[in-house]
């Protein structure tokens, strides 16, 4: 049963990843998507999330912490790792995008505040102005792509995924904090560990020393943090909210798109997210200075 669990939210939070780290950052959806790359990418991002929750459950943190540095340690295998983004215009990629979009956005924000105990009106003006934000991220992805947003398409590929995020929040809730045997823990992590070194042959780079020191460094931060609980079940009306996110993020655009044409946005943007990731780890870390705690298992 808890080997069980401990997939399940392995898989919800690789849902929620997809959707808040792949879909929210494209915005548009590319012409060669398909049902089955929809799927594999779902099945590399389980397994990356659980790596990173097998993290969050050997350092008995919990709450934002976990939320943030967990979504951060999935974002640096995912772009050092399944890919090899990380390296690329170094060092500016050292923080965008696993640090200022898988940690701070899809962990900090979207994770943190599906699963938190905010009042409702509480949680509604946050995701507005999550939607507002990723809005205008959105604007200039026409001009990427070389393409017309299409109103139906954004609907389909931002919108009707919040669905599922709805049930992997209740999932996660619903499993609440998993404890597998030991050997389940270490699977996705060995998983990872083994592709990094195949690719570390396939494509020898020196700058993929840096990624062990850097999942080092936001492991033992994740220690420090402190213990925080698991979020517990709620009513459905809890996450209803969490449509007004993609609802906000199509309208801001749209209206843009209509008013002002595409422009770009990402540079600022981008900016922003990464110097606010790094000052909010740098806080961590200092918060997390000198605080030696025992793993969980």
């Amino acid at each position: 049963m808890e080997i069980l669990r401990y997939v399940a939210v392995s898989l919800a939070l690789g849902f929620l990843a997809v959707w808040a780290s792949e879909n929210m950052f494209w915005f548009l959806p590319p012409p060669d998507l398909t049902v089955l790359g929809l799927l594999l990418t779902w099945l590399a991002y389980s397994v990356c999330a659980a790596a990173a929750v097998s993290a969050v459950l050997w350092s008995g943190s919990g709450g934002w912490p976990a939320a943030f540095l967990g979504g951060a340690i999935l974002g640096y295998i995912v772009e050092g790792v399944v890919v090899a983004t990380v390296y690329d215009n170094f060092p500016w990629q050292l923080a965008w995008t696993s640090l200022a979009w898988h940690g701070l956005l899809t962990g900090g924000v979207v994770l943190a505040l599906g699963l938190s105990s905010l009042g409702p009106r509480a949680r509604a003006w946050r995701w507005l102005l999550a939607g507002v934000g990723l809005g205008l991220w959105g604007v200039f992805w026409p001009l990427e792509r070389q393409a017309e947003p299409d109103l139906a398409l954004l609907l389909v590929y931002l919108a009707l995924p919040a669905l599922g995020a709805i049930l992997a929040f209740r999932a996660i809730r619903w499993a609440g904090r998993p404890t597998p045997p030991r050997w389940v823990l270490w699977v996705a992590p060995a998983l990872a560990l083994a592709l990094a070194l195949f690719m570390a042959v396939a494509y020898p780079n020196p700058l993929r020393l840096i990624l062990p020191l850097i999942l080092g460094g936001l492991y033992l931060t994740l220690r420090r943090s402190g213990p925080g609980a698991w979020p517990q079940p709620v009513p459905l009306s809890h996450d209803l909210p969490v449509l007004i996110l993609p609802l906000a993020a199509i309208a801001t655009a749209t209206a843009l798109w209509i008013t002002a044409g595409a422009f770009n946005t990402s540079l600022p943007l981008a900016v922003l997210t990464s110097v606010t990731g790094l000052l909010l780890l740098g806080r961590q870390v200092w918060r997390a200075r000198g605080t030696v705690r025992p793993s969980a298992s």
